[in-house]
């Protein structure tokens, strides 16, 4: 009697899995049936399409449609004809995005992810294809996306939208890839041609902030020793921070392919600002001035090494190499104002210097005793430094008047208007020195009233 009802339990089981089994493949083949008649659909309404592109648009959508519906409903990764069918309906969809941006130059372009499924179902296509054919068909529809790509991401370059522009522009690299590995015409005229286009692509990363990816374009670049300048500032730029080493030997190599770019030449500079080397820095900006005469920046960078070697000059107890340095400082600051009187920074830092010296002359009052002979010095220096607080307030003014948030300035007005015994607006700064300090942002310039 056992050994009959676990017979009768084996049978049931063994009849219940059998269901699930005929279930389940049965499901299977009305998903493969579904997705095959999807895929004809699709193949029907693409040569619909094709037949009268004009007549017929509405067909494009409804391919479109059907194949990524075929895609849902079963795996179709291993399908030849499927992922065919897939990317030419996607090259067709990037393709009448090129044409309506060689016909709008204001257009914008909606086929970026497109253009990405394109590129994907080419890719798996291109590793199914067993026969001359079929890689020659897939190819094909690769030779016909790749200039889409590239027009596509120029447009959004042209729209500043960088971010947009990286993803077709890397695509094309990647096409021209696949179409050279399997003995194809590369996209590209030349292997220079080739590298703007890299180099391109890794500024839109770089201001769609995809450094990682940025980076490997450029090190490809600079390993092939581009002639493009921008490759070794653009990845001394991304290097610096995390390999110095590695960043100073990219400035290097750049400088040796173009000795004369300034480009490479404000990224030593920068280097060195960074470093508080001064004595190297006096030279580079001297340098940098020559090739580039009307660029306020550099005048101002190098009044600030001067400025800087004045102090260090000065706490060295050099006074005569201190006010030679002072004098150049100036000199350099004073033809920044030249080339661009609404320079804050030049405004500000003509201010500093005229404070600074005061300061230090104040801390020399301080020192002195109360002999007769101090209290005549301590007369003279007083009167100087009233002088010197006298010529820097129209600069600190004009700083104020540019930016009147800036802590600094507020700070030297306070106090030059209170050594002037005006202490109204000596309250006044410091009063909107706090403001500052709380986090607020002062609109509107004291001295604009």
């Amino acid at each position: 009697m056992y050994f009959f009802y676990k017979y009768k339990t084996n049978q049931l089981m063994k009849s219940k899995i059998l269901i699930l089994l005929t279930l389940f493949f049965g499901s299977f083949a009305l998903q493969a049936q579904e997705a095959k008649d999807l895929l004809k659909t699709a193949n029907k309404a693409l040569t619909a399409y094709n037949l009268d592109p004009a007549g017929n648009s509405d067909k494009l959508s409804e391919a479109k449609q059907a194949i990524d519906q075929a895609f849902d409903v079963a795996d179709l990764s291993s399908d030849y004809k499927a992922n065919l069918t897939r990317s030419k309906i996607n090259t067709e969809i990037v393709g009448n995005d090129y044409k309506m941006v060689l016909l709008n130059p204001e257009t914008k372009p909606s086929s970026i992810e497109a253009g990405a499924d394109a590129l994907a179902a080419i890719e798996t296509a291109i590793a199914l294809s067993e026969k001359k054919y079929e890689m020659k068909q897939v190819l094909a529809v690769l030779s016909e996306l790749a200039p889409y790509l590239s027009v596509i991401g120029n447009q959004f370059i042209g729209l500043k939208e960088y971010a947009s522009a990286y993803e077709p522009l890397t695509s094309v690299i990647k096409a021209d890839e696949l179409l050279k590995t399997n003995g194809e015409k590369s996209v590209f005229e030349n292997e220079e041609d080739l590298g703007n286009h890299k180099y391109v692509t890794a500024v839109c990363a770089t201001r769609a902030e995809k450094n990682e990816e940025a980076k490997a374009l450029l090190t490809e670049l600079y390993e092939a020793e581009s002639k493009e300048p921008g490759v070794y500032s653009t990845l001394y730029t991304l290097t610096i921070n995390e390999d110095e080493e590695k960043a100073m030997k990219v400035l290097a190599k750049g400088k040796e392919i173009d000795p004369g770019n300034t480009e490479l030449l404000f990224a030593e500079i920068n280097y060195y600002i960074k470093q508080q080397k001064f004595d190297v820095l006096e030279e580079k900006l001297k340098m940098a001035i020559e090739k580039d005469p009307e660029n306020p920046s550099v005048y101002s960078a190098l009044g600030n090494v001067y400025m800087n070697l004045s102090e260090t000059a000065a706490s060295e107890g050099d006074e005569e190499k201190s006010a030679e340095y002072f004098e150049s400082s100036l000199n350099y600051y004073n033809q920044t104002l030249e080339l661009d009187p609404k320079s804050f920074d030049a405004q500000y830092s003509i201010g500093s210097l005229y404070f600074n010296k005061a300061a230090g002359v104040t801390k020399a009052m301080q020192d002195l005793g109360l002999s007769k002979e101090d209290q005549m010095k301590y007369t003279e220096l007083e009167k100087k430094t009233k002088e010197l607080f006298t010529k820097a307030l129209p600069y600190f003014v004009s700083a104020e008047k540019l930016n009147p948030s800036d802590m600094n300035t507020l700070i030297a007005l306070k106090e030059i208007f209170a050594r002037q015994d005006d202490f109204e607006k000596s309250n006044e700064f410091k009063s909107r020195l706090e403001s500052v300090q709380a986090g607020e942002t002062i609109e509107s310039s004291y001295f604009d009233k």
